[in-house]
């Protein structure tokens, strides 16, 4: 997790101009208690995680700040009100497992707190999570940061639609492109008891 908060301007600039009154920064632990609420928030109504168990995506500050300090790689992008301090929307960059053939880095948490959902922010966050990761590309070149995964529950074939326009594709060969996973846990419809990943390349 980076100490610092705030992201490079490249970042910004590649990004466009904020929008909504909304200032681009990375996380830090302190974000916690903000982040944690947030982040439930946005994952409460999916069916995955209707299991007492398993409903929240993140159930606890402690968790979060624990992963945040054996993750210090990934980075957590947030959109704060420049006039409240408020945090309403935030996507994570998982870093490229380098230790593991799958050499990219990820896409994961996007969250968007529900008064300011409809309003383009979750393509602005996109565009700054993939600023990001080409910044970190010309840090660590080779290391994966140029080659952008995301994986999809078959429970949101509207995630697929939406990545698709954002430029991901399916991933041909990814575990058969195609993971089943046990219905008792995940407590959806056989039909929709998968996994796909999508995957962007990122840069020319």
């Amino acid at each position: 997790m980076a100490t610092s908060q705030y992201l490079p301007e490249t970042v910004i600039r590649t990004a466009g101009p904020p929008i909504h009154n909304l200032k681009p920064r990375l996380a830090t632990i302190s974000d916690v208690p903000a982040l944690v609420p947030l982040i439930n928030e946005a994952y409460k109504d999916a069916r995955w995680f209707k299991n007492p168990a398993y409903h929240n995506r993140i159930d606890n500050n402690d968790v979060l700040v624990e992963y945040m300090t054996q993750h210090p790689e990934d980075k957590y992008i947030i959109l704060e009100d420049a006039g409240t301090g408020d945090v309403c929307a935030t996507v994570k960059l998982v870093a490229p497992d380098n230790s593991s053939n799958e050499e990219t880095c990820g896409m994961s948490l996007l969250a968007i707190a529900p008064e300011h959902q409809g309003k383009g922010i979750a393509k602005y966050l996109f565009k700054l999570l993939c600023a990001l990761a080409l910044y970190m590309d010309e840090q660590e070149k080779g290391k994966g940061w140029s080659d952008l995964q995301v994986e999809v529950m078959g429970v949101q074939p509207h995630l697929i639609s939406i990545y698709s326009s954002w430029g991901f594709s399916l991933v041909e060969g990814w575990d058969d492109s195609v993971v089943p996973l046990p219905s008792d846990f995940w407590n959806v419809e056989p039909h929709q008891q998968f996994m796909v990943a999508m995957r962007k390349k990122l840069g020319n």
